[in-house]
């Protein structure tokens, strides 16, 4: 609790329109704070998104970006081992396809 009697003490020797612009400027930063970390979220899920709308579609060959941060790296990396192998199963369904073909 000194720490806040300090606080208080140290707002109680500005005048109001002091008080007004520390308010304000606090304000901004939680708004620019909240923005950034929000923004970065945002950012990394639109992209594994948009990778997968394009894997949807059929490019087979587009990967989900790994050079996210947290746990979107890993969800990626998943994703990524998960089209791996799909594609190791398409490739040995062709070639056994080729296989019986020549049969």
């Amino acid at each position: 609790m000194l720490n806040g009697v300090l606080v208080f003490g140290l707002l109680d020797n500005i005048s109001i329109g002091e008080k007004a612009i520390l308010f304000f400027v606090g304000l901004v930063l939680a708004i620019l704070v909240y923005l950034l970390t929000t923004g970065f979220e945002r950012g990394n899920l639109k992209r594994i998104k948009d990778s997968l709308s394009q894997i949807k579609e059929g490019d087979m060959l587009k990967e989900v970006p790994e050079d996210l941060k947290g746990d979107y790296r890993q969800v990626a990396a998943l994703m990524n081992e998960i089209l791996f192998k799909n594609k190791k199963v398409m490739g040995n369904i062709l070639t056994s396809s080729e296989k019986t073909k020549n049969y």
